[in-house]
């Protein structure tokens, strides 16, 4: 998995890899000072990993939080400007744009991931699409409010995409550290 190697996170094989040394050393009658000394570095590497994987998780939990609500905010304007096409909704597009992409999303959202690079990247490729949108969504409004919905869904495949890229990356992490307790708590 990238996300671990990039970022020092635990995953299932690393974290089975962890715990069974701690467990073979503490399965042992004696251990010798050596053995003791890897066992100590090997439970602070099993801690130190947990640590990370418990900050990566709250940053991607941000970002699913963050894309989701965008996400939302976007399908209830389409559904909205739907039902009323000559609604004046530039209000709307703006507490859109400013509110929820760029100080929700980019801001709270995507820059909290800026350390695992390649999802980073990633992220901000999808961010600057769902913008895109929005922003020719904005200016159909007023000229052709067929296309200002289609615009809005097609902002809603990016965000969308970026729902499922912090889901994976949220359940990659928790698989890591349940793999962990798992096999420590044997």
């Amino acid at each position: 998995m990238a996300i671990a190697l990039i970022t020092d996170t635990l995953t299932i094989p690393l974290a089975k890899e962890l715990s069974n040394a701690v467990k073979e050393y503490l399965e042992k009658r004696k251990n010798t000072e050596k053995e003791k000394e890897e066992l100590k570095k090997t439970l602070v590497k099993l801690v130190d990993l947990s640590n990370n994987s418990a900050i990566a998780l709250t940053q991607y939990v941000a970002l699913l939080k963050r894309s989701t609500e965008a996400s939302v905010h976007c399908t209830e304007l389409a559904r909205i400007l739907a039902n009323n096409p000559n609604l004046d909704a530039t209000s709307q597009f703006e507490k859109v744009i400013d509110v929820r992409l760029q100080s929700h999303l980019l801001k709270e959202g995507i820059e909290g991931i800026h350390k695992y690079r390649d999802d980073y990247e990633k992220a901000s490729g999808l961010y600057s699409t769902v913008e895109q949108h929005i922003t020719h969504a904005m200016n159909y409004h007023r000229k052709d409010p067929k296309l200002t919905c289609v615009e809005i869904g097609y902002a809603n495949t990016p965000l969308n995409e970026l729902v499922v890229l912090a889901n994976r990356r949220i359940q990659e992490l928790v698989e890591g550290l349940q793999e962990a307790y798992k096999v420590l708590g044997k």
